[in-house]
């Protein structure tokens, strides 16, 4: 086999799934004339023991580039490649009679990367063309883009961890008042089509994990209480420390503005400032923890040795930081095509109850909390 076919690398603990790994960088080969019109690809079952992956999972790309125009599938023949044209007017005019969607994120931040992602994957089977709109942490800006969307014939909406008024939420108490098909997610108590994450569970794992080390001096540093993510995380890191027998009101809580890196830096120096260093730290973001280690560094203070750590979301820089970070993966891409998957169940008239799902997280060990790196359910 041709070594330009060994290139694809396919990593096992992406968020984003070995299908769409391995369709995307054959797509790159074959855009950059690595892999050339009128080649044709390896079998599926070859190419699967090459590349160390199911040969499910080799099939399923190879269609997806078939779906996109890019190779040919032929039962005699194989999979031949046809050439990257990347405004070939076939897709595009193919496009032009399709129905939009609108994804309401409240920023574009890192985090809703892979949920777009996934939102995006299953958009794209059903020739729907999701736009992704910041409303910049405005709740009465999401209000105004769903009424302004809604009166130019959008088809449907998934509102990302950004919630709306009191008022506007009851508007949606019952079905049959919602113009345009809604579905929220990341949002706690939505109280109508809603796929949310377990934060309480989530910080939880990194708690119990912690205590598992043997530290008791475990402190939180948290968003706002008054945020819904605030307030789950809260309660997970004291319905943890108490069922371990530990009082929850001798455990310290440290609130900060945002999920930056500067908080991060910012909360450490409070804790040096104050002599109340704690010998474990989880935060509600990676960012923080980032934040908190180069801080914990620049005052010759050593990750774990001195202060054990443990982040949430699993971000790219997670893996790649001194220490890597220990943290709460979430199953981001997994998220984002439940939530479409969902909406396509409503426009269907499919469901007859308000759909209601929550996603777990996963403990990703590092090296920050103390472990060799290995990945713990």
């Amino acid at each position: 086999m041709d070594n330009k076919y060994l290139i694809p690398k396919i990593t096992k603990n992406s968020a984003l799934p070995a299908v769409n790994q391995l369709a995307s960088q054959l797509t790159w080969l074959i855009a950059d004339g690595v892999i050339k019109p009128g080649e044709k690809l390896p079998t599926i079952r070859d190419y699967a023991q090459i590349l160390n992956i199911h040969h499910h999972t080799v099939r399923a790309a190879y269609h997806l580039l078939a779906e996109r125009d890019i190779v040919s599938i032929s039962p005699r023949v194989g999979t031949v490649v046809k050439g990257y044209v990347p405004f070939s007017s076939e897709i595009v005019d193919s496009y032009l009679d399709q129905q939009m969607i609108a994804v309401l994120v409240p920023s574009l931040a890192e985090f809703y990367q892979q949920i777009i992602s996934g939102i995006d994957s299953v958009a794209r089977k059903h020739h729907l063309i999701p736009i992704v709109l910041s409303c910049h942490e405005d709740s009465i800006f999401a209000e105004a883009m769903y009424k302004t969307l809604s009166a130019r014939g959008i088809t449907g909406f998934i509102n990302i961890s950004q919630g709306f008024s009191d008022v506007f939420y009851q508007k949606f108490a019952r079905d049959e008042n919602l113009d345009i098909p809604l579905i929220f997610l990341d949002v706690i108590d939505a109280k109508t089509h809603s796929i949310t994450i377990d934060t309480p569970g989530a910080i939880g794992l990194a708690v119990n994990h912690l205590l598992d080390h043997g530290y008791r001096e475990i402190a939180l540093v948290n968003c706002p209480e008054e945020w819904p993510i605030g307030r789950e995380a809260l309660k997970g890191f004291r319905r943890a420390l108490k069922a371990r027998g530990i009082d929850p009101g001798t455990s310290r809580v440290y609130t900060v503005p945002n999920f930056g890196n500067d908080a991060g830096r910012f909360v450490i120096e409070r804790m040096l400032s104050s002599q109340s260093l704690p010998r474990a730290l989880v935060t509600v973001s990676d960012n923080l923890a980032i934040g908190a280690i180069s801080a914990l560094k620049s005052h010759s203070l050593q990750v774990p040795k001195d202060v054990a750590v443990i982040g949430f979301n699993d971000i790219a820089t997670a893996s790649i930081i001194d220490p890597p970070l220990s943290t709460i993966s979430l199953p981001l891409f997994d998220m984002g095509q439940q939530t479409m998957d969902s909406l396509l169940d409503i426009l269907d008239d499919g469901v007859s109850d308000w759909i209601t799902k929550a996603f777990s997280g996963q403990l990703v060990i590092r090296e920050s909390c103390g472990c060799e790196n290995q990945s713990v359910n």
